[in-house]
């Protein structure tokens, strides 16, 4: 689709070198603990630019991730943390320099353990940066100055509901909007999902 492409809006007839990517990944796992750092060496990268047409990166660039998850668990109380640092050198690809995720609960237990209540919360983070934007004609991203994204914090909270093989939840998604004035994206154009309550049941039949 980069090199050709024919469209009542969109027509290019490109020659482009063969572009390369090598993935370098490191990892160290203990129990449920896990430390990931990945390498990407990024050659001749191609993508679509702010004025809609595909582009080849004549710089070499380089990105780089560390990763970590971290669970925590005290008796019925318990937390995980899922963390994210990242940088592209040369601008080759847009990504938030931190994005983390954290869940707390705690978990209340009655009726000999066979009823099991779980009261917890999410909330997610990332810092603010140039996020591609999303292009419908095409179904693809592609690069933009315009706007700035993030450095809000998301939050959901939910209530689960366990007897036996029956799981009932409760879930308010976006508690924050309200007070964030709705003015949140998580692409540009197209905003972040507004307050919202949802109910569900999940019944195993079988192990």
């Amino acid at each position: 689709m980069m090199q050709h492409l024919s469209t009542n809006n969109f027509l290019w007839d490109t020659l482009f070198k063969k572009q390369n990517i090598f993935q370098l990944k490191v990892f160290w796992n203990y129990k449920n603990y896990n430390i990931t750092v990945n390498y990407y060496y990024l050659n001749r990268y191609v993508y679509l630019s702010e004025e809609l047409r595909p582009v080849q990166n004549t710089n070499n660039g380089n990105l780089i991730q560390f990763s970590t998850f971290i669970p925590f668990r005290y008796k019925n109380f318990g937390t995980a943390a899922n963390l994210n640092v990242q940088y592209c050198t040369k601008d080759i690809v847009s990504v938030p320099l931190f994005a983390g995720k954290i869940s707390i609960y705690y978990i209340f237990e009655f009726f000999k353990k066979r009823l099991k209540i779980q009261i917890g919360t999410d909330l997610m983070y990332n810092t603010m940066y140039y996020a591609d934007a999303y292009l419908p004609v095409l179904h693809k991203f592609n690069r933009q100055s315009l706007q700035k994204i993030g450095n809000f914090v998301f939050m959901d909270a939910n209530v689960t509901f366990r007897i036996d093989r029956i799981n009932f939840f409760f879930r308010a998604g976006n508690l924050l909007s309200p007070a964030l004035s709705y003015r949140n994206f998580t692409t540009p154009n197209y905003p972040v999902k507004d307050y919202l309550l949802s109910l569900g049941i999940n019944w195993r039949f079988f192990d």
